[in-house]
């Protein structure tokens, strides 16, 4: 296992580079994301050891990030302050080559569209919207905004399939998939839940199926198809889920990162207890990344202030 301290910096997310199996951005926070400001680590794994490469700064808090998909050298940041961020690991600066300024309050998910026909970003915020992105383009504003119910977005993903459809999930229990050719009013509505839903993602090998993660420690499987109620739940966890991820490299593989200190892996297909843990932090487990290029290596980051690296064959198929 590597590890590495966040000099006075909370962690938030973590990512690795799609392009670069040895890089990873960290975005920390001060004072928990409530006050201050943040920073995104350009970190690389070396020989022995994890090493910070570049330092981004921000005045505010940043929430998430996502590597590009076109350019391996970009990257953006979901400000706390409802600010759309791009970052340059080439250029030689600090700061944000540029600012997007639309979401009225935080921004708290950020994803880059996964399928490569086109380059649009999704910002999800707590003013209840979805918003989508061209950052490539020479225009400040959005693509298009999607709202449809009165509450906290904390999370949208696209889908790795289709470039016009992606999920997204609220601190009122709702999940929903919209198709971006309609920004109307959402394709299909999950079954709501009776708590938070601070976590998506979908299937890499099953263009119907889908995970949330809520805050009553619960995973939720799902089959678009039949959305009037989950295909299982999968607990073990004892706190809210921060983060939940499918295996890049398995189709029934699952990794979660909770507010109980631990990561856990999960079989949905086989068994709704988890395949292992892992109890390496001493606060919450924020952010989770798998790596593209070799099977079976994670990277989490902690309110502990401190990024771990580590071997995880659990979420490789056997």
């Amino acid at each position: 296992m590597y590890s590495l301290a966040l000099p006075s910096k909370h962690g938030y997310s973590i990512q690795f580079s799609p392009y670069l199996p040895d890089r990873i951005a960290c975005a920390g926070c001060q004072n928990y994301g409530i006050l201050g400001s943040a920073n995104v680590f350009i970190i690389d794994i070396a020989a022995s050891n994890l090493v910070i490469n570049k330092v981004f700064n921000w005045n505010n808090a940043i929430f998430d990030i996502c590597w590009s998909e076109c350019n391996e050298n970009l990257l953006i940041g979901a400000g706390g302050d409802g600010s759309l961020l791009v970052y340059d690991v080439k250029q030689n600066t600090e700061n944000p080559v540029r600012v997007f300024r639309e979401h009225e309050k935080e921004v708290y998910s950020v994803h880059w569209n996964q399928t490569r026909q086109h380059q649009m970003i999704l910002t999800a915020s707590w003013d209840f919207s979805v918003k989508m992105w061209d950052v490539l383009s020479s225009s400040e504003s959005s693509i298009a905004t999607f709202r449809h119910s009165q509450a906290v977005i904390y999370d949208a993903q696209w889908s790795p399939f289709n470039a016009q459809q992606f999920l997204s999930v609220t601190g009122a229990g709702s999940g929903f998939i919209w198709d971006t050719r309609s920004n109307q009013a959402p394709a299909v509505a999950l079954a709501k839940q009776e708590t938070e839903i601070l976590s998506c993602d979908w299937c890499k090998y099953d263009v119907n199926v889908v995970v949330t993660a809520s805050t009553d420690g619960v995973i939720r499987v799902w089959d678009v198809r039949s959305p009037n109620r989950c295909t299982c739940e999968l607990v073990g966890h004892e706190m809210a889920i921060r983060r939940v991820k499918f295996s890049p490299f398995s189709p029934n593989k699952i990794i979660s990162a909770s507010y109980d200190f631990t990561v856990k892996t999960w079989n949905f297909q086989q068994q709704p207890s988890p395949l292992e843990t892992f109890k390496h932090h001493t606060e919450f487990v924020y952010g989770l990344t798998c790596n593209l290029h070799k099977p079976g290596i994670v990277a989490d980051c902690s309110w502990d202030r401190t990024i771990k690296v580590y071997q995880c064959n659990s979420i490789i198929q056997k």
